[in-house]
């Protein structure tokens, strides 16, 4: 569990110029990445325009990261990086298997359908990428309003969290722009892109695991999780190489604030009629104040009740997390099995396009709601997170993703409902037989 793998400063000339020289490449990839994507001349030079435009701002906020904060290898970035581009690959791949026949380009050219549908789900990747990072991070501000209402310039900072339904979203949008726009089937798109995000998602919660994010809620040392919970370190337990670079698991620097009470024996929140008893006493700004209020009797308590455990000073002593549910293990093998499900649905069993994206929303929402029940990170906010006087315990007070599930659980439905009608006979399994049928 490293969440930093390396830390590159630039405070040397040499340094600076790799910077700058890193800087460049970025906006002239951009730009080619622009030209080459353009349907005709004449849009060519418009679009490299653009394309360098956003990668010029994005240099911009890197180089003033790096130069301020240095560039830290995140074991966290490098599985994201990795998951988009299998999932680009693998996208790329069936684009082209699955769509014979020949395409009519605007300047008459002919091209193979395959290869004209490869090339579409490459240049998509950007637009996808861009909205994908975008959508996740609005969600997380969103989510976490209240961190960011005292400082807005904190919005911007790329150490910011992401949210995945929130990137899900945005690149879903995306993507119906885009397939409307050239006037793609975005239903059948669908169908070749969900499978490439179950795997995706399942490589990205690898990385949440190194960085300790996404974490869960306690487990009982004596239940039957007991074997298979995880303790994040601190960065000085973690081993040389992790102290090196003084980066603790976000899991452990959470459980060092959090001062609420458990029972000691079960590591469960100390109850009374599904209500936390114990409240950490804090001031105004959040601070804790070394005692806890009793919900019942109403007195403040400066020591800690008999059978209780102080969840910040226990993590402190033990230099670990306590003990918490493999959450991030536990929706990648459920991604991992979605993702086939849905390869092989694709392959011998579709009936219509907007099956198997159908079955992935419903699926994937049915995971995740189940997962967030042993999750333990509130920083993910929950529905009704800005009424204080609605416990947060409380049975209806779901998390924010659990809500956005039944959302897409019923978008789900709907596409079910709409379009699996049709017979067998109306959907292909390999792919439309001519150019006209890829529309």
């Amino acid at each position: 569990m490293l969440p930093v793998l390396w830390r590159f400063t630039f405070d040397t000339p040499l340094m600076q110029v790799v910077l700058y020289l890193c800087a460049a490449g970025l906006v002239v990839y951009g730009a080619y990445a622009g030209w080459r994507g353009a349907e005709n001349r004449e849009q060519a030079p418009m679009r490299a325009g653009i394309f360098a435009v956003i990668s010029a701002v994005v240099a911009y906020y890197g180089v003033g990261y790096a130069k301020e904060h240095g560039a830290p290898l995140h074991t966290y970035g490098l599985m994201i990086a990795t998951a988009f581009i299998v999932a680009i690959t693998l996208c790329a791949r069936e684009a082209r298997r699955s769509f014979p026949g020949i395409k009519k380009l605007a300047d008459g050219t002919i091209v193979p359908m395959g290869e004209y549908m490869h090339e579409t789900i490459m240049d998509l990747a950007f637009y996808v990428l861009v909205s994908g990072l975008v959508g996740a991070r609005i969600l997380f501000i969103i989510v976490n309003w209240k961190d960011y209402a005292d400082d807005p310039k904190s919005i911007f900072s790329l150490s910011g969290g992401l949210v995945f339904y929130g990137g899900f979203i945005g690149a879903a949008l995306t993507v119906v722009w885009y397939g409307l726009k050239h006037k793609l089937n975005v239903l059948r798109l669908g169908d070749i892109i969900v499978p490439t995000v179950s795997v995706a998602h399942a490589i990205g919660r690898f990385g949440c695991l190194s960085a300790g994010c996404c974490w869960g809620g306690f487990a009982n040392p004596t239940g039957p999780f007991a074997k298979i919970a995880l303790a994040f370190p601190s960065a000085d337990s973690a081993g040389t190489w992790a102290a090196r670079w003084g980066q603790s698991s976000l899991a452990f620097e959470s459980q060092t604030r959090d001062h609420r009470l458990l029972d000691a024996v079960t590591h469960q929140l100390i109850m009374n009629n599904g209500v936390q008893r114990y409240v950490p006493d804090t001031d105004a700004a959040g601070n804790f104040l070394g005692a806890w209020k009793d919900t019942v009797t109403g007195a403040v308590l400066h020591n800690l009740p008999q059978g209780a455990i102080d969840i910040a000073t226990e993590a402190a002593k033990l230099g670990h997390t306590l003990p918490i549910y493999p959450t991030q293990l536990m929706e990648s093998i459920g991604e991992l099995c979605i993702f086939t499900i849905l390869v092989l649905t694709r392959s011998y069993w579709k009936r219509f396009h907007g099956q198997v994206l159908a079955m992935y929303l419903m699926m994937y929402s049915v995971l995740r709601t189940t997962v967030e029940m042993f999750r333990g990170d509130e920083e993910r906010g929950r529905i009704f997170g800005a009424f204080s006087s609605v416990p947060r315990t409380a049975w209806y007070n779901i998390s924010t993703s659990q809500f956005v599930s039944l959302a897409i659980f019923a978008t789900g439905i709907v596409i079910w409902a709409r379009f699996g009608r049709r017979t067998p006979g109306n959907a292909d399994t390999g792919g439309a037989s001519t150019a006209a049928a890829a529309a």
